[in-house]
């Protein structure tokens, strides 16, 4: 097996091209494109940069909530339960 350079995989975009809100239509978000213009593109037209032999993983993960909720046992200070 190859040695891989995980930092060759860092990127950190401007903090002006992190979206805060999601788009009303979904199709209409944009995507990070490696393009000499810069040009935004938008996920509607995925299907542009793939080839015949080119895979699509979708991922329907969801981010679980950080909150722990904490209770009080026979009138102590509050615990914090945690997995």
């Amino acid at each position: 097996m190859s040695d891989i350079d995980l930092d060759n995989y860092d990127y950190h975009p401007p903090p002006a091209q992190i979206v805060q809100h999601p788009t009303e239509k979904r199709d209409e978000s944009r995507i990070p494109v490696l393009d000499p213009t810069g040009a935004n593109r938008i996920f509607r037209n995925i299907i542009e940069y793939f080839r015949p032999e080119d895979v699509l993983v979708l991922n329907n993960t969801k981010v679980a909530s950080g909150r722990r909720k904490r209770t009080r046992l026979l009138r102590g200070s509050p615990h914090c339960c945690s997995p």
